[in-house]
């Protein structure tokens, strides 16, 4: 990062950016290291290359293994009230709380004691780790930093920050610990969707190093051999033809706008390759285990898992994303396709038939580091949050409608002509549709087809509105459907758990297989 940029980073941190923040302020602005990073080290890229902030202190934890771990955190206050509210800040995957310096910024000037631990294996708390296993789970880390707030730092209570991964972080702690959690703010949560086990969640990769290294190891290569140049287009939604070595617009990526805290992110990235391997080896295996320590937590198989257990938060909860959210939901393993539908309409309903209605934001023009993209509005919007103030921006899931799903070509001909032999009354055509193993509810094929022979006179027409089409993680040729028909009288809805079957000869409808 050039001199430039680090004084102008300094001049942002230290005069602020919040409009209007003189007038809310009570606390004289707080003096900041200015953010850099050396492309050079010596000795420890991240002790000694990285500047945070604020001091950085370092506290012995140890997790529910009894593993010490060496924590790196910043905790600061400006004022003199000895039990101040407080505010903890939990980063993301392949992240570092130096990220959250104008976060920081702007809570203090409201009064707020910050405290914004490195996760075990991640920033300045790698150095220090560097014998410790990476197969610590996110539970683990759970403990080790609740080691660092409760017995370290002596805190009772707090409010509570997480981007992406540290979002889910949160969640899992708000349930261990729920006496310790005053509100929460979820930024770009992960956590929020359930993931099939096998083969990428396995539970012999718990704790078993080369298990995971099996299934995982060719990910870590490859991010083991990012370019400098690689990392700065991926950051900013660009990338390489592999082919032509076109610079092309991508569909993924961390920031939507530029600014000296996006650069100083993306220079860690870039210089930690030829900085301290031990660390740099850390820090990318650590980043790809982390992809395995989420979706452990959140299998759909597990009845345990994160996800059904959200109903049991009574905190406040404030959730933000960006309406160009790149990662969420994370359709790869979760086959989920709609943000609002399929991960925030979800976690409305579950909090808000438990007496907890979330607070709901998502930002148009913004992706998945909110902090960084707009950093101004979602700092003021925190703050009113924790404040107790309402958000005028806020969405009314309450009132979100079920996006339409499309599905494949000759699914949408299987519907066509079934259409048309519904349409024809033809009972022997209509049977053909029909599979012989077909299940609805306790009516056999038989039986189910007697009862639709009796209303087809009713039927004047046969119009298929999907809001899912997914393939049974099971059974490879079957496919769950969800939605409407319109049979031109009224809408019928499908049963839950209907399903289409592929075979040979075409498609054929399977019912909800429910006896």
């Amino acid at each position: 990062m050039n001199k430039p940029t680090i004084a102008t980073l300094s001049s942002l941190l230290l005069f602020g950016l919040l409009s209007g923040c003189a007038q809310q302020q009570t606390y004289p602005l707080p003096e900041m290291k200015a953010l850099s990073v050396e492309q050079q080290c010596t000795q420890s890229f991240w002790l000694d290359c990285v500047n945070y902030p604020f001091p950085v202190k370092y506290a012995t934890v140890h997790d529910g293994k009894d593993i010490e771990w060496q924590i790196a955190y910043m905790d600061e206050y400006l004022g003199q009230d000895p039990s101040p509210p407080v505010v903890v800040l939990i980063h993301g995957k392949g992240m570092y709380a130096g990220y959250y310096a104008e976060l920081m910024r702007d809570l203090l000037a409201q009064g707020y004691r910050v405290i914004a631990p490195d996760l075990p294996h991640y920033g300045k708390s790698i150095p220090g780790n560097l014998d410790n296993p990476i197969t610590r789970s996110l539970d683990d880390t759970r403990v080790a930093i609740h080691d660092l707030l409760s017995n370290e730092l002596n805190i009772d209570k707090a409010h509570f920050l997480g981007h992406s991964m540290g979002a889910q972080w949160v969640l899992g702690y708000t349930l261990k610990h729920p006496e310790m959690v005053d509100k929460i703010v979820l930024e770009a949560p992960g956590g929020l969707e359930e993931f099939s086990t096998a083969p990428f969640f396995s539970p012999n990769q718990a704790d078993s190093y080369d298990n995971w290294y099996k299934i995982w190891g060719s990910t870590v290569t490859l991010e083991q051999q990012k370019t400098p140049e690689d990392i700065a287009l991926f950051n900013y939604f660009k990338a390489k033809n592999p082919k032509t070595g076109t610079i092309m617009e991508s569909s993924s990526g961390y920031f939507l706008t530029e600014t000296p805290m996006t650069e100083y992110i993306t220079d860690v990235r870039q210089f930690m390759i030829d900085n301290s391997r031990d660390e740099f080896e850390s820090w990318t295996k650590t980043y790809i285990r982390d992809i395995y320590s989420m979706g452990a937590e959140t299998l759909k198989e597990d009845p345990k898992s994160l996800v059904k257990q959200l109903d049991r938060i009574s905190s406040p909860i404030f959730v933000t994303y960006g309406e160009k959210e790149p990662f969420i939901p994370t359709t790869v393993f979760s086959n989920n396709q709609d943000l609002r539908w399929d991960i925030v309409k979800p976690l409305h309903d579950r909090l808000s038939e438990a007496g907890n209605v979330p607070t709901v934001v998502i930002y148009p023009e913004v992706g998945h580091f909110i902090h960084t993209d707009i950093a101004e509005q979602f700092n003021q919007d925190v703050i009113r949050f924790l404040g107790g103030k309402s958000n005028d921006n806020a969405e009314e899931v309450a009132k979100y409608q079920a996006p339409i799903v499309t599905p494949p070509q000759e699914v949408i001909a299987f519907f066509d002509s079934f259409k048309a032999a519904i349409l024809s009354q033809d009972k022997a055509r209509i049977a053909t549709f029909y599979a012989d193993d077909f299940v609805e509810n306790g009516y056999d094929k038989s039986s189910f087809l007697a009862i639709l022979y009796s209303q087809l006179k009713n039927v004047t027409d046969y119009k298929v509105s999907l809001v899912k089409f997914e393939q049974d993680s099971a059974i490879t040729d079957e496919y769950f459907v969800e939605g409407m028909v319109d049979v031109g009288v009224m809408k019928v809805p499908f049963k839950p758990g209907s399903k289409v079957r592929k075979t040979e000869q075409g498609w054929v409808w399977l019912g909800n297989r429910k006896s």
